[in-house]
C-alpha cells in the first residue's frame, strides 16, 4: 500500500479535529479550552495562552503538529490578545441561543409565570416547518 500522506491543517478546527481523530482528547480539550488564535496559517501557528493553561501546552502544540504534518512549524505564544477561545465561542453561541428564546413571548410567559425558572438549554424543532405542535 502507499504510504498514507500527511494531512493538511486549513484552520485550527482541522488541528483540534485531528487530535480527536489521532485519539489525544487531552490535547483536543487542552485546545479548545487555552488557545486563542492570532493567526492560523500553512507551517505557521500564533496564539495567546488563556489564563490556567499547561505550561507546556505549546510544546505540545508544536511536537504534535510536526509529528502529524511532518513538516516544521513555527508556533509562537504571544502577549497580543487573540480570539476567544473555541470554548468561549461555544459558551457564547448558547448564550445568544438561550437570550434569544427567552424574548419568545411563550417562554418569557413561562418564565414570568414561574419565577426563579431558567432555560438551560436550547434544541431546534424537530416538527416540520409550519407545525404548531413542536
Amino acid at each position: 500500500p502507499a504510504p498514507e500522506r500527511p494531512p493538511t491543517l486549513n484552520s485550527f478546527a482541522d488541528f483540534v479535529a485531528l487530535a480527536e481523530a489521532r485519539r489525544e482528547p487531552r490535547l483536543a480539550t487542552l485546545l479548545r479550552r487555552y488557545v486563542r488564535i492570532i493567526r492560523f496559517e500553512d507551517g505557521q501557528l500564533e496564539f495567546q495562552l488563556a489564563e490556567g493553561a499547561p505550561d507546556d501546552l505549546a510544546h505540545l502544540i508544536e511536537d504534535r503538529l510536526r509529528r502529524w504534518t511532518s513538516r516544521r512549524w513555527i508556533v509562537v505564544v504571544a502577549t497580543a490578545p487573540g480570539a476567544p477561545t473555541l470554548a468561549e465561542q461555544r459558551a457564547a453561541a448558547v448564550a445568544a441561543r438561550i437570550a434569544q428564546a427567552a424574548r419568545e413571548p411563550l417562554v418569557a410567559a413561562a418564565l414570568e409565570a414561574f419565577p426563579g425558572a431558567t432555560i438551560t438549554e436550547v434544541r431546534p424543532s424537530t416538527a416540520p416547518p409550519g407545525d404548531d405542535r413542536a
